[in-house]
């Protein structure tokens, strides 16, 4: 069915199959490789599914990581690739809203049933190359649905991450909540704050970044879970600002800066729909880098509003910051002037793709005049970078002669 042969982890697949057939066990692929080798999309990662108990699986391979035996999972480790496989199971009791308090191993059919949405409980036999299915996963694949599995209350009550993983679904996929998984969302999403930040924090930042997030917008608003999760201070009104945004913009970025574009939309999503100055960034355990960025990107709107020359522009506009609100601009408030220089400037280039140039004058130069080293000589070097910048010019000789004017 999956034309695996040629996948770059095909032969540690492969390996993993024939190690546990040949000593008897059920193995099976299993969660969202399925859902995504059958919506012909890259699977990022291979989980599998098995007969095996973690004693047997180590017995099987020469290096395995214990990463979470007690619930049936064992990491294999094979040359540099690793794979998640865990037993057949049943979960009992919940009792942190995150993990069970016991598992017991059972069979392939209570492993399916134990799952969060119906689209990742499928399991592929590697052997007969076909599509196990319990839970009707297949169907709702096939219609772009994303369905609780069994009782919707239960399974949120399980986790409640499940009501924001449901979103981040939507927008990664494009697919659509199946009417009683949507109204289990919005009865239970007040329940959201009983998750923790950096949790919180993971799936937001790949529901921002889903290629179909458009499609998770009315979802948020029906369920009121932006509010839930930012205490109204997230601008909604500005959503569809955020939408509007150029793609391709955000990938030449990416590949320019070389950063997850998960880190590009929230840089862009918290700078320019957060309206408090206070927001708790430290209770959802953003990285100091996002923070950081987040508060350059707002400092840059507030100087926009008001007027600069066009050095100032043009050097603030280089940093990633800058980029993102050059994308950003026509959604910000903005002084005009600012705006006939950004456009008489740059063109349709963002701005890294229009580096500015080397000064041209540099201290050796100027002490070569007559200038002796002082704070004077680099308020000079500086203000002769502005000029050649300001005038767009390239004859070093004539800045030399701007800089003795400046020396009288």
């Amino acid at each position: 069915m999956f034309d695996l042969q040629n996948h770059a982890e095909w032969k540690h697949i492969d390996q993993i199959k024939t190690q546990f057939l040949k000593s008897g066990f059920k193995i099976y692929l299993v969660g969202g490789c399925v859902r995504d080798l059958l919506l012909k999309r890259k699977p990022k990662d291979f989980d599998f599914a098995t007969s095996a108990k973690p004693e047997e699986m180590q017995a099987l391979f020469d290096k395995t990581n214990d990463i979470g035996k007690a619930f049936g999972t064992i990491q294999v480790v094979i040359d540099k690739s690793m794979f998640e496989i865990t037993t057949f199971r049943k979960d009992l009791d919940y009792v942190d809203g995150r993990h069970p308090e016991a598992v017991t191993f059972s069979d392939e059919i209570e492993d399916a049933k134990r799952r969060d949405f119906t689209m990742n409980a499928l399991f592929y036999d590697l052997e007969k190359n076909e599509i196990i299915d319990h839970v009707n996963g297949r169907y709702d694949i096939d219609h772009k649905i994303i369905r609780f599995i069994g009782d919707a209350e239960k399974r949120i009550e399980e986790d409640k991450l499940r009501l924001l993983r449901a979103l981040r679904f939507v927008s990664a996929l494009g697919f659509d909540l199946e009417p009683a998984t949507a109204a289990a969302v919005k009865t239970y999403a007040t329940k959201l704050d009983q998750v923790s930040g950096e949790r919180t924090f993971e799936e937001m930042t790949k529901l921002i970044s889903g290629d179909f997030f458009h499609r998770s917008i009315p979802y948020l608003r029906d369920t009121n879970i932006l509010s839930i999760l930012f205490q109204d201070k997230l601008d909604q009104t500005k959503l569809k600002d955020f939408l509007d945004m150029s793609r391709s913009d955000f990938y030449k970025l990416q590949v320019a800066f070389e950063l997850e574009n998960s880190m590009l939309f929230s840089i862009l999503f918290y700078g320019m729909l957060l309206k408090s100055e206070q927001f708790d960034w430290r209770k959802w355990r953003w990285s100091k880098s996002l923070y950081s960025s987040v508060l350059l990107f707002r400092l840059l709107v507030k100087r926009m509003h008001t007027k600069l020359d066009k050095v100032e522009i043009l050097q603030a506009l280089q940093s990633l910051e800058g980029n993102l609100y050059f994308i950003a601009r026509d959604k910000l408030k903005m002084h005009i002037d600012n705006e006939v220089i950004i456009r008489s400037h740059y063109g349709d280039k963002l701005p890294f793709e229009v580096p500015l140039a080397e000064p041209l004058v540099n201290g050796q130069d100027l002490l070569a005049i007559g200038f002796t080293p002082s704070k004077t000589l680099g308020d000079t070097l500086e203000s002769l970078y502005k000029h050649q910048l300001d005038q767009n010019l390239s004859d070093k000789k004539q800045l030399i002669e701007h800089a003795r004017t400046l020396k009288i």
